[in-house]
């Protein structure tokens, strides 16, 4: 059985379950595959239109089905990297541009890196992003 470590990640957010149908057409609407020819583009201007409030404020916070919309899109992107879908380069080349967008950007991505932390650490995500696979 799986560990339960990943379902603890979505305690803060109930609502966060609402949207994902919503929130995962990005996965569908974007083509990960063509990343570097408009993929790159395409997906800046999602987090974008979801982060079009005045960036001084901190109103992400408080509306919970945009910060569900940009926490997606940033997992998406986050898990893409990890399994060698986009160039690791690339991924953080993004990151930096969001951090820019928005103050609340990187708490967004903290919670993001522990989801992810929890999931390859149970096994959920694999790959190489855990370090080694002990043997000794």
């Amino acid at each position: 059985a799986r560990s339960t470590r990943h379902l603890a990640s979505t305690h803060r957010t109930p609502a966060a379950n609402v949207k994902v149908c919503e929130i995962s057409s990005l996965a569908k609407m974007l083509d990960w595959k063509s990343w570097e020819k408009s993929g790159r583009s395409e997906f800046l201007k999602h987090c974008k239109s979801l982060l079009k409030d005045d960036p001084a404020t901190s109103q992400l916070f408080a509306k919970g089905d945009r910060k569900t919309g940009v926490s997606r899109a940033v997992y998406d992107l986050i898990a893409h990297g990890i399994r060698g879908q986009i160039k690791k380069e690339s991924v953080l080349s993004m990151l930096g541009e969001l951090v820019n967008l928005h103050s609340d950007i990187p708490s967004i991505l903290l919670d993001i890196f522990g989801i992810l932390d929890a999931e390859t650490a149970g096994g959920g995500g694999g790959g190489t992003a855990g370090g080694g696979s002990g043997s000794g």
